[in-house]
C-alpha cells in the first residue's frame, strides 16, 4: 500500500511534484483557488497563444527533460526560432544588437569597453562574501556596464534593479564561473562545452498545457478551492486542516507563495516563518499586442528589446517579440509582442487604466518599429501582484536555513519559485528533488 503524500500549491511547482511523486505515492493536491498554474496562464484565439507569464524553458534542465517524458509530451514540444536570436538594448531609443559586436557599438562608451578587457585580471572574491548583481558586476567589469547592460539583465528576469538581487542566489551558475575559473572571460574559453545547444522550448499549446497535463492525470486527486489552513506533525503522520476535513500524510510539500507558506508554518516552524517572511515580491503588468505585418514599417525582428536604465523611467522595462521567438504559435501575418511593465522600478504602474498602458505601449513600439499604420489587432493587459520574488542579499542565507530545515524534517519539504530558483525549469527540478528527498526518507524508515 502506497503511502500518503499531500502538497499544498497548484502551480508548477506542485503540479509538477504530484506528477514525479504518484508512481511512488498516494498524492493529494490542495489548491487554494480554482484554478491549476498560477501564474502560468494564457489564452488563445484562432491558434494564436498568449502566454501571461512565462513563455517556455532553457532546454539545460534534466528534470524537466524527465517531466516530459513521464507525461508524454516529446511531440508536443516546439523550440524556439533559431534564425531570428537577436536580443536587443534600447538606449535613448535606438536598439543595440546584443552581440560581440556590443564592443564597437555605442551602447557603452569608450571608458567602459577599454575596462572590459582588465576582467581577466581581476581576483576572485571570498566565497563568503555575498554580492549584489550589480556590485559584482562593477567589480569584475566596472561600473559602465551596470546601467546599460545589468539593468536589463536583472530586469527580465526578476522585474527589479541589479542592486536588488544577490549575485549567488540570483544567479549561481555566473558565481560558480568566478568561483572556478577566476574570470569570467577565462570561463568562456576553459569551461567544458554543452552537450547539447542551449534553446529555449515550450509547448504548443503555450506553457500552461504542462500544468493542464499534469491537472488531466492527476483528476479529482487535485481539490481546487481547497486552501490549507493549518498544518501540523500528528505523532509520525502531518495532519493539513482544510477547514472542512483534517487530511493526515506521511509526507507533506508545500509549494505555494511566501506569504502562505510563512502563514502555514508560523504555529509549528516559527523560526523558518519568519525567514520566508523576509522575501520580497516584485509585481508586474504584461500588455499583449497583436497587429497585422503591414502595421509597422519596420517590424520586430528577434527575441526580444529590453531598456536599459534611463529608459526604464517610462515603466516599460522590455518587450519579447512573441511572434519571431515561437512563429508556429502565431499567424504568419499576425505580428504579437508581449511588454513587461512596472517591477521594483516603477511599481505605481499597476495603478493605471488598461486604456492607459495599452497607449504607452503602442507609442512605446511606434518608437521602435515606425508609426503604426493599422490599430492593433488585439490587447490583453494581465497585472500580476507579487508575482516575481526578488532574491535581496541575505537570500543565500535563507537557502542555507531552508537546505538545514529539510534535514531535520525529512518528511517536509518547502519549494517554490521564491526560494531556489524562479524560472520553470527551476521549480522542476525543485519538485524533482523533493519526491527523490521523500524516498530517501522512506528507504532509511524501512531500514530503521
Amino acid at each position: 500500500m502506497k503511502k500518503k503524500c499531500t502538497i499544498i500549491g497548484a502551480g508548477i511547482s506542485g503540479l509538477s511534484l504530484a506528477a514525479f511523486a504518484e508512481e511512488h505515492f498516494d498524492v493529494t493536491v490542495l489548491e487554494a483557488s480554482g484554478k491549476i498554474g498560477g501564474l502560468i496562464q494564457n489564452n488563445s484565439e484562432e491558434g494564436r497563444i498568449r502566454d501571461h507569464a512565462a513563455n517556455g524553458w532553457l532546454n539545460t534542465e534534466p528534470a524537466v527533460d524527465e517531466l516530459i517524458t513521464l507525461l508524454d509530451l516529446e511531440d508536443r514540444i516546439i523550440t524556439a526560432n533559431q534564425e531570428k536570436t537577436t536580443r536587443w538594448i534600447i538606449k535613448n531609443g535606438q536598439m543595440y544588437n546584443l552581440s560581440p559586436k556590443l564592443l564597437f557599438s555605442g551602447l557603452l562608451p569608450l571608458s567602459a569597453r577599454i575596462r572590459l578587457f582588465a576582467e581577466p585580471f581581476i581576483g576572485k572574491i571570498s566565497p563568503e562574501t555575498e554580492e549584489s548583481l550589480a556590485e559584482f558586476g562593477a567589480r569584475r567589469f566596472g561600473a559602465g556596464i551596470v546601467d546599460e547592460l545589468l539593468v536589463p539583465f536583472a530586469s527580465g528576469i526578476f522585474a527589479c534593479r541589479p542592486e536588488e538581487v544577490s549575485l549567488p542566489a540570483a544567479f549561481p551558475q555566473l558565481w560558480k564561473l568566478e568561483q572556478e575559473y577566476g574570470s569570467i572571460m577565462k570561463a568562456q574559453f576553459k569551461k567544458p562545452k554543452p552537450a547539447r545547444k542551449t534553446n529555449l522550448n515550450s509547448m504548443k499549446g503555450g506553457t500552461s498545457e504542462l500544468c493542464q497535463t499534469i491537472a488531466d492525470k492527476m483528476g479529482d486527486r487535485i481539490l481546487l478551492n481547497t486552501p490549507a489552513l493549518s498544518i501540523k506533525k500528528h505523532k509520525h503522520l502531518w495532519s493539513v486542516n482544510t477547514g472542512h476535513q483534517e487530511i493526515l500524510s506521511d509526507y507533506l510539500a508545500i509549494t505555494c507563495p511566501a506569504s502562505a507558506q510563512e502563514e502555514l508554518l508560523e504555529n509549528s516552524f516559527p523560526k523558518i516563518s519568519k525567514s520566508i517572511s523576509q522575501i520580497q515580491y516584485s509585481s508586474v503588468v504584461v500588455v499583449i499586442m497583436e497587429f497585422s505585418k503591414d502595421t509597422f514599417p519596420n517590424p520586430p525582428v528577434g527575441f526580444g528589446a529590453l531598456m536599459n536604465r534611463a529608459g526604464q523611467g517610462s515603466g516599460i522595462l522590455g518587450t519579447l517579440f512573441s511572434s519571431c521567438i515561437f512563429s508556429s504559435r502565431q499567424k504568419d501575418d499576425v505580428i504579437s509582442t508581449r511588454t513587461i511593465i512596472g517591477g521594483s522600478i516603477v511599481p505605481e504602474m499597476m495603478n493605471k487604466s488598461q486604456q492607459e498602458l495599452q497607449a504607452q505601449v503602442l507609442a512605446h513600439h511606434e518608437s521602435l518599429f515606425g508609426k503604426c499604420q493599422k490599430p492593433p489587432l488585439h490587447c490583453t493587459v494581465v497585472k500580476h501582484e507579487d508575482a516575481i520574488p526578488r532574491y535581496e542579499k541575505g537570500h543565500l542565507a535563507l537557502q542555507k536555513e531552508i537546505e538545514a530545515f529539510h534535514q531535520l524534517n525529512p518528511s517536509l519539504r518547502l519549494s517554490g519559485n521564491h526560494l531556489f530558483g524562479v524560472a520553470v525549469k527551476d521549480c522542476i527540478r525543485q519538485s524533482k528533488s523533493s519526491v527523490l528527498d521523500f524516498l530517501e526518507a522512506e528507504r532509511k524508515a524501512s531500514h530503521a
